[in-house]
This record gives C-alpha cells, sequence and structure tokens, in this order.
C-alpha cells in the first residue's frame, strides 16, 4: 500500500486539534482533526473518542489522488456517533 495525506475535519466544523485514531486503536493518535498527516490507502475507520467511547467518526477508502501533499490531503468528514 501506498502512503497519502489525510486530514479529518468534524461535519460541525469543531473539534480542531482533537486527537483522531484510525482503526479502533484508541491508545497511540494517528493525527489530530483539522492537521494533515499521513498514513496507508486503503479503508480505514477514522475517530475521536472520549472515555474509550467513539464520539465522531467516519469509515473512508482514501486513495493517492494526482498532486496529494500535506496542502492538498484528502478529506474525511467526521460524524457524530
Amino acid at each position: 500500500m501506498a502512503e497519502t495525506w489525510v486530514r479529518a475535519v468534524r461535519s460541525d466544523g469543531g473539534g480542531s486539534g482533537e486527537d483522531l485514531f484510525l482503526d479502533g486503536n484508541f491508545v497511540d493518535p494517528a493525527g489530530v482533526v483539522g492537521v494533515s498527516f499521513m498514513t496507508e490507502t486503503g479503508q480505514h475507520t477514522f475517530e475521536t473518542v472520549e472515555n474509550l467511547v467513539p464520539t465522531w467518526r467516519a469509515i473512508a477508502t482514501v486513495g493517492q489522488p494526482a498532486g496529494n501533499s500535506e496542502d492538498r490531503p484528502v478529506i474525511v468528514t467526521l460524524h457524530r456517533v
């Protein structure tokens, strides 16, 4: 799998800087809401959690579109669980 830049945003526009977890790994944040980070291409579950309970989530398949970069990431929109 290739790596790609992604940026998760909440559908309400909030949560900037909140820890973001991938694929049920609630120990080590993969990034933060509103900031670009790298992950592998493919299907992932993006979540924020409070007291180990998911609060915002998106299940998305991310690819590596032409021009993908830290400044041009794939946008993933999280929705309230």
